[in-house]
């Protein structure tokens, strides 16, 4: 009796356990099947998010970026999220919001950050954000940590987003020919790796430091049409002098 009860004991154990294990398995599954259908529904998301910010839809890129950083526990898409919905509020012009977003980022999703290569652009752009503000110490910083971050996975247009930064902490800090000097010696590097949506305020930038460098003339200032109305506020929302060379000089 004894040992027909320990026999049965023994293989209602193991049915349970090799239950316990088809559960788990199974749920595993549906866990993996899930992970893909939201891995996917966010790319697609950041693409439309990316598309909006292009066309200037603002308002709709933020919507889309600040849905995701609510919505997901995944270190790695919430990196993505909250650093694309730093970028749109930099643009929006709300620059202390921009910083606050990227730094938060910085601080919670580090992991995810290095896991998508987005560490380094993240430091940089905290360090865009810092020296449009006029907070040039604070800019300083973040770009020694963005150099510090280079030998990790970085997208390519990383250092020229530096070289972007550099020349507005340049200028801002009096420096105007020194940026005009590096723009121009790094210019095929950053049409080569950047888009439009950037390389346009750059070039507002490069004209304003040619223009302060030297004399002020018409033929010192190239003129750059805006894909869409008030696409470079935001570089003088907090910058005096880059809003007064956008109004009158620019464009």
């Amino acid at each position: 009796m004894f040992g027909f009860m320990y026999a049965e004991g023994n293989f209602a154990g193991r049915v349970a356990v090799l239950t316990g294990l088809g559960l788990c398995i199974t749920l595993a599954a549906v866990v993996t099947v899930s992970a893909v259908r939201r891995t996917r529904r966010f790319f697609a998301d950041n693409i439309a998010g990316m598309t909006a910010l292009a066309r200037g839809d603002l308002d709709s890129a933020y919507e889309i970026f600040y849905a995701w950083t609510e919505q997901t526990k995944v270190s790695r898409i919430a990196a993505i999220a909250q650093h694309n919905l730093g970028w749109t509020l930099m643009r929006q012009g709300r620059l202390e919001s921009a910083i606050e977003q990227l730094a938060n980022n910085d601080e919670w999703h580090r992991d995810g950050l290095q896991q998508t290569g987005v560490a380094g652009m993240n430091a940089v752009d905290l360090a865009f954000c810092y020296a449009l503000l006029g907070q040039l110490d604070h800019a300083e910083i973040w770009m020694a940590e963005a150099d510090r971050r280079s030998g990790e996975l970085t997208p390519p247009s990383v250092p020229t987003m530096k070289v972007f930064c550099r020349a507005v902490i340049d200028c801002r800090s009096e420096r105007c020919s020194d940026a005009a000097r590096m723009l121009d010696e790094r210019w095929s590097e950053c049409e080569a790796t950047q888009t439009g949506e950037v390389l346009r305020p750059l070039k507002i930038v490069r004209a304003f430091a040619i223009a302060a460098a030297g004399p002020r003339s018409p033929g010192n200032v190239e003129r750059i049409r805006p894909a869409y109305q008030g696409e470079f506020d935001f570089l003088g929302v907090a910058w005096p002098s880059m809003a007064t060379f956008l109004a009158t000089d620019a464009t």
